[in-house]
């Protein structure tokens, strides 16, 4: 982990990844303004081997303009001055957020004021895709001589590995990887085969996990999210595990962790359980973690991050899949490997019984806010599912199923669907309209919840009403297909 990531994870104060970023990439350029020049002459902005000095500053405030209210506050103004003038750049930067509205044009605006700047440009860096029209922001101002220029970031993270080796390059290179700014925008040779490769491999970790691992990974923890849950988090966290979540802000987890730190490295098959720095047992949870790694009997589990308060504390049983290759049958052996895993989690669940080993049901696990994670950008969850016969074909359901599921203490879980399933009726004209609106709905809260997840700002209680308004929404659609669901959640 880069200086930077642990310093943002450090801070008490919840500073937003965006803010966090501009004030690293305004430091990297007051302090090294060659390699600002550098990157000024690579976007072909201006002639920047003549300028004498450069002034950068962060959240400068200007004047409303048209009459609204609000001071404008850009991320980065950079002033640049030669011996004749001087010219102006204005740097907006989106990461997994989006332009609020009307805020280019406002800027646009704030620039074109400016009468004593030679050359003034707008940049729009975004770590996503987010295409803007250059007339749309200029409309109220057609003929301003201000230019306007969008960029990525990982274009700027290609520049900085172009450039001269400093400890503050390389930890800012490292930062913009963790955070997912350094995309490359051509296909490996690895990653064709990758592409290629996926639904096989895909189908391979399905045959380990989802027959009789399922089966014990339900009996050891009460419970189980269905399989769509893992596929959602090869998005997010690049693992593929089953889960489930337990009271008091912990969760265990099974299956392959496909992310590595180099492309050579071999993915890992896992049982982990992990605690939330949050989890009002956390200490307790913590003691007993620690005890667990001391005693012989348990030697193969391992403790991360249990001396940190501020992290993401777990205890793990895994091996590299490096280690199955060997055998006559893989599938047979990584399967045993989980099971055999199961056994020990079995033991120590056995031996620990004070702790809050019961799976929790869907709704209460969305209260929970068990966004476990280790721990880099917060999962979409998914609701609880498990099925009262083991014998039935597992449900494929995605997280929009409208299905809850019921515990009862000592019994197992029950699904009850939704009213609106037990008898369908024939959709009228104004009944079909109603269930457009309800979509339209959805995905508009989905997206503000994408939008929340992405910005960093762990607001919990903004994120759970949220998520309270999708489940009404979602009570109120009921009908639609698995299909209809499952396209509608592309994220």
């Amino acid at each position: 982990m880069s200086l930077f990531s642990r310093l943002l994870n450090l801070n008490t104060g919840s500073i937003p990844l965006e803010d966090f970023f501009t004030e690293l990439i305004a430091y990297l350029f007051s302090t090294n303004k060659e390699l600002l020049y550098a990157w000024l002459k690579e976007l072909n902005l201006f002639d920047t081997s003549v300028y004498l000095d450069a002034h950068i500053s962060t959240q400068r405030e200007f004047d409303p303009v048209d009459g609204q209210s609000k001071i404008n506050r850009p991320d980065i103004v950079i002033e640049l001055v030669d011996e004749d003038a001087c010219d102006i750049i204005i740097i907006e930067s989106k990461i997994g957020s989006t332009e609020m509205p009307g805020q280019l044009p406002k800027y646009a605006k704030v620039l074109d004021g400016m009468t004593n700047f030679r050359h003034k440009f707008l940049l729009f860096v975004t770590r996503d895709y987010e295409p803007k029209e250059k007339a749309s922001i200029f409309e109220d101002i057609p003929d301003s001589d201000v230019q306007f220029k969008q960029l990525r970031w990982h274009q700027f993270y290609r520049f900085l590995r172009s450039q001269p080796d400093t400890m503050l390059v390389r930890e800012i290179i490292l930062f913009m990887s963790k955070y997912n700014m350094a995309h490359n925008n051509q296909f490996s040779s690895i990653d064709v085969i990758t592409l290629a490769n996926f639904p096989k491999s895909l189908k391979l970790m399905q045959e380990t996990m989802w027959g009789r691992v399922r089966t014990e990974f339900k009996n050891v923890l009460g419970g189980v999210l269905n399989s769509a849950s893992a596929l959602t988090q090869i998005h997010y966290h690049g693992r593929y595990l089953m889960i489930v979540h337990m009271p008091d802000k912990w969760w265990c987890g099974l299956g392959f962790i496909l992310r590595t730190d180099n492309a050579t490295d071999y993915p890992k098959v896992r049982l982990v359980v992990e605690v939330n720095p949050s989890s009002p047992r956390r200490e307790e949870i913590i003691t007993v973690m620690k005890d667990i790694c001391k005693q012989e009997k348990w030697e193969n589990w391992e403790g991360r991050e249990l001396n940190d308060s501020k992290a993401w504390s777990r205890i793990i049983r895994e091996k590299s899949l490096q280690d199955f290759l060997s055998q006559p049958d893989h599938i047979t052996a990584i399967e045993k490997f989980f099971l055999e895993a199961l056994g020990e989690l079995k033991d120590i669940r056995s031996e620990y019984p004070k702790l809050p080993w019961k799976a929790i049901a869907a709704t209460a696990a969305e209260s929970e806010s068990t966004k476990a994670p280790f721990a880099e950008e917060q999962e979409l969850k998914v609701l609880l599912n498990s099925e009262t016969d083991e014998d039935e074909d597992e449900s494929e359901e995605d997280e929009t199923s409208d299905e809850r599921v019921i515990y009862s203490e000592g019994e197992e879980p029950i699904i009850t669907p939704p009213p609106e399933l037990t008898g369908m009726a024939t959709e009228t004209d104004t009944e079909s309209d109603n269930r457009k609106a309800l979509f339209a709905e959805e995905l508009d809260l989905k997206h503000q919840l994408k939008v929340l997840i992405h910005s960093n700002n762990n607001d919990e209680d903004a994120e759970l009403k949220i998520r309270e308004k999708l489940n009404v929404v979602r009570g109120k659609i009921g009908s639609r297909t698995t299909e209809e669901a499952y396209g509608a959640m592309a994220y």
